[in-house]
């Protein structure tokens, strides 16, 4: 969806992302599986590698 950041002039540029936490909770994890999730989610971010298709600018994440 194109909910927009605190802050943002537009939902079309995006400064950042939005996680929603809400779900976490409905689908019963426990704080153990949040501290999981918050690692992947840092994992993803620190993987990501910036790359041009055509102009416009694009993120690829290496997976090992």
């Amino acid at each position: 969806n194109r909910n927009t950041i605190p802050g943002d002039k537009s939902a079309r540029k995006p400064s950042g992302i939005r996680l929603g936490t809400p779900w976490i909770s409905q689908r019963g994890f426990t704080e153990s599986m949040v501290e999981e999730l918050g690692q992947t989610i840092v994992d993803l971010l620190q993987n990501i590698q910036p790359y041009y298709q055509g102009s416009n600018l694009r993120a690829k994440i290496g997976f090992a």
